[in-house]
């Protein structure tokens, strides 16, 4: 199972600075005289006060919350975004490819998916893993429920692709949830990274997807549990 960012906030900051409403000043006239200058020369007007990381909070937190209902969680991603940007100038309108955005995301995956409640980890995994196809919802599901059953929450979401951990997690959604799986999608996803590369032809895939079969089954590809190079017999397919 690959590991998902659930939730991810840009703020709408808006610029508080502005311009007088003729857009320009008279020009001043010379004083006769340096007292004279004083009492005519209008005060010089005051920048805006620097909105602080603190002045966005409530912001913050009321979008989070629209998506997710966790308090705990919310206050727990605000904390990572001020750490972030707490030297930042709010009274400035902030661009969207900032890479600190980037950042934000990946420490409060690291930091505060524990905080999330179960059901809305769960709808974030399992509509990660139906993306666009809804054939593979009873998969989905069945995978969901079979990792939960071994890991808590924290685990699912945090271990690593490749580690022990997660390989013996694929190994129980590979043996509990075989048969799920649409065959036709998986046959079809092979054919298509086989042929991508235009040096097989869609004969030599079939050919190969068939002596795959003999060895793995779907569920063992989907997980990324099989090793094609130990297929036997693939150089027979030509």
């Amino acid at each position: 199972m690959r590991r998902h960012t659930l939730w991810f906030l840009f703020l709408s900051l808006p610029a508080c600075g502005g311009t007088s409403a003729s857009g320009s000043q008279p020009p001043a006239q010379a004083p006769s005289s340096p007292s004279q200058q004083a009492e005519q020369s209008p005060p010089p007007q005051e920048s805006p006060d620097k909105l602080t990381v603190e002045s966005q909070r409530q912001p913050f937190i009321e979008e989070c919350l629209r998506s997710v209902d966790s308090q705990s969680y919310c206050e727990c991603s605000f904390g990572q975004f001020s750490e972030l940007f707490r030297d930042e100038d709010f009274s400035q309108e902030m661009p969207k490819n900032d890479p600190r955005f980037q950042q934000l995301a990946t420490q409060i995956q690291a930091h505060c998916l524990d905080k999330l409640p179960e059901a809305s980890v769960r709808q974030g995994v399992v509509a990660g893993c139906v993306g666009e196809e809804p054939k593979k919802q009873a998969y989905c599901d069945c995978s969901w429920e079979t990792l939960r059953k071994y890991y808590a929450v924290a685990d699912i979401l945090h271990n690593e692709p490749g580690s022990p951990e997660w390989l013996a997690g694929q190994r129980q959604v590979a043996t509990a949830c075989r048969g799920k799986f649409p065959a036709e999608l998986a046959a079809s996803d092979f054919l298509k990274a086989c042929t991508a590369g235009g040096t097989k032809s869609a004969e030599q895939c079939s050919c190969a997807w068939k002596k795959v079969l003999k060895k793995y089954s779907i569920e063992d590809l989907v997980t990324n549990l099989a090793d094609i190079s130990k297929v036997p017999d693939l150089d027979q397919c030509r």
